[in-house]
């Protein structure tokens, strides 16, 4: 389970399943539900 905060959805979730974000990258790709 991934906890965060942003105000813009959209390009959070392009960060974190594109790599950028090197903490979350072992666990790519993010779905929401």
């Amino acid at each position: 389970m991934y906890v965060g905060l942003t105000s813009n959805l959209d390009e959070r979730i392009h960060r974190h399943n594109s790599g950028y974000e090197k903490t979350t990258k072992p666990y790519t790709p993010f779905d929401l539900y």
